[in-house]
């Protein structure tokens, strides 16, 4: 008995201590198993992490991409914008160069023009004698006086600055009157002074004239332009303050404009336009002499002076600067010297009138 345990000792003992090798082998193997399952895990998940980063990294260097190419091509639709607005402003630039160069020559031809008018007034003349009227004012009168002393009555009417129309006769029945005045607008308003248009107060009720004739009736108008146009003539408003004076005719056409007489400066080229003495549609030159004259009348600091030669005719008439516009209207002279002579401003005649 004693054998078979020692034998049974002798062959169980190493087999236990074989199956407890094994299993500390086996125990070994597992734990190294599961270290290198833990290593290898650790691994893929390393390698996710950086697959997972390489593709962030991508995707942003994607979204980069994509944002510079968006950027791009917004810089080119940005480059081709201010090249189409380049092209479109060379084209005005070379448009306006035309334009200029058009007007340039168009200044050229003006300076040239300003120049021939500023060297002579035949240009004005010719443009605003159409407009220049001879009026007739014909007063019935009858006849007080022996025709032997024509000649007073003559020179006392061409010291009012008036003058007598045509021949007389114990025969006639009418005194005619002349004097000037200009078409102001195209429907035939004339513009003149009262004692022209209506002298019956200026003669009629002066006891000087009263040995020559009587004054028995109202006055009739005819008129004559510059080119020959004629027609009759009625009162449209007569202004005593101003001795002025407008006439509706069937004059409708040439007509001279209206300038400013305070845009006027002494020295300033002036044309007095008329019928003087007889002579039909007569032209002077002169100069503005002074603004403001005062001639002790009433008015004050009023008149405009200038030295253009006026005569008996005059009357009325248009006084024109180089532009061929109107700016005073003749009125009166002093009879015992030369080239003292007045106009009443234009500005004036339009406030007074309410002209534009």
């Amino acid at each position: 008995m004693k054998t078979l345990i020692l034998l049974l000792a002798v062959v169980l003992i190493p087999l236990v201590a074989i199956l407890a090798y094994q299993a500390d082998v086996q125990s070994g193997l597992q734990n190294d198993l599961e270290a290198m399952r833990q290593q290898v895990s650790a691994s893929q998940f390393a390698i996710q992490q950086q697959q997972l980063l390489a593709a962030q990294q991508q995707h942003e260097r994607l979204a980069q991409l994509s944002a510079f190419e968006d950027e791009l091509a917004s810089q080119e639709l940005l480059v081709r914008s201010r090249l189409s607005q380049q092209d479109k402003d060379l084209h005005g630039v070379s448009r306006s160069a035309k334009k200029l160069q058009r007007q340039t020559l168009e200044l050229s031809d003006q300076i040239v023009t300003v120049d021939r008018k500023a060297s002579d007034f035949s240009d004005v003349v010719q443009g605003v004698l159409p407009s220049v009227v001879e009026i007739t004012t014909s007063i019935p009168v009858e006849w007080n006086f022996d025709f032997s002393s024509l000649d007073s009555l003559e020179s006392g009417l061409t010291s009012k600055g008036l003058m007598l129309m045509g021949d007389i006769s114990p025969m006639s029945i009418v005194l005619p009157i002349g004097g000037s005045g200009a078409v102001i607008n195209k429907h035939g308003v004339v513009l003149t002074n009262k004692h022209v248009a209506d002298p019956r107060e200026l003669i009629c009720d002066d006891p000087l004239y009263s040995v020559f004739f009587t004054c028995v009736g109202a006055p009739t108008i005819e008129i004559v332009t510059g080119d020959g146009i004629r027609s009759s003539a009625e009162v449209i408003e007569l202004n005593d303050d101003y001795d002025l004076a407008l006439l509706e005719t069937s004059l409708v056409g040439s007509f001279v404009s209206l300038g400013s007489s305070d845009a006027l400066a002494v020295g300033d080229e002036v044309l007095a336009l008329g019928n003087p003495q007889y002579l039909e549609f007569t032209a002077t030159q002169g100069i503005v002499s002074a603004l403001d004259r005062d001639l002790d009348d009433g008015f004050g600091r009023f008149w405009l002076q200038f030295d253009a030669a006026v005569n008996g005719g005059n009357s009325g008439g248009p006084l024109v600067n180089k532009n061929g516009e109107l700016v005073g209207v003749v009125t009166q002279k002093f009879a015992d010297a030369e080239g003292l002579n007045f106009a009443i401003p234009v500005d004036a005649v339009k406030d007074e009138f309410g002209l534009r």
